[in-house]
């Protein structure tokens, strides 16, 4: 999840979003005994518990904390955030009100995450060498950006598709390397069901099925 907006602005059920936990943590922080908060904590090694405070002041926020996965043996990073806010006697609403949010963003990125657009040039190999379009496949396959479809509709999403098909299309003159002319793009959503874009950016309700051969090399 590096280098996602993180913002809680645009989450459903926000309760609190203007809030930055983060600045709160570090205003108490300021005014309080370090070692007495690692030890409330349940640190018995002060350098440990330093290790990983610096670890967590180092982020630019919460969300990025909690999406580091970091465990000390101590503390996970949620505990961690947990417990701090807890020694620091932070409004546990707010604490809990940051982790809510990360866990709804995580759970909405692990559902989309097998949405894409394959760029369909009805490709038919000829004399092209296996390794070459090997390399060249993932110019076929497209991600849409997260921020343009994690938690809006299907009708909102199908639109953001459609603006980026027809962006590709006109950015590659309507050719791939290799592949060839593009003819279509077939989105997939994440309840696996797939839907086919001319080149203009509209959707071909009685499109035929597309299929999608795959260029892969395999190691032995």
């Amino acid at each position: 999840m590096k280098a996602f907006d993180t913002s809680t602005n645009h989450m459903p059920n926000s309760k609190n979003p203007t809030t930055n936990l983060l600045k709160v943590i570090k205003v108490k922080l300021d005014q309080a005994n370090i070692k007495e908060v690692l030890k409330c904590m349940g640190y018995q090694s002060i350098k440990i518990g330093m290790n990983t405070l610096n670890k967590f002041l180092a982020c630019t926020d919460c969300f990025t904390w909690l999406s580091s996965s970091h465990y000390d043996f101590n503390c996970t990073s949620k505990e961690f955030l947990q417990k701090l806010c807890t020694a620091l006697e932070v409004d546990p609403e707010l604490c809990q009100n940051e982790i809510d949010n990360y866990v709804q963003i995580e759970n909405e990125l692990r559902k989309i995450q097998g949405c894409y657009v394959f760029v369909d040039t009805n490709f038919h190999r000829t004399t092209q060498p296996i390794f070459a379009l090997a390399f060249m496949e993932g110019s076929r396959l497209l991600s849409p950006d997260k921020k343009s479809i994690m938690f809006k509709t299907k009708k909102h999403i199908l639109k953001s598709i459609s603006k980026m098909v027809r962006k590709h299309y006109l950015a590659n003159n309507g050719e791939l390397p290799m592949w060839g002319k593009i003819e279509n793009y077939v989105y997939h959503h994440f309840d696996g069901k797939q839907y086919v874009f001319d080149s203009n950016g509209c959707l071909l309700e009685d499109a035929k099925e597309v299929f999608e051969s795959r260029a892969t090399l395999f190691l032995k």
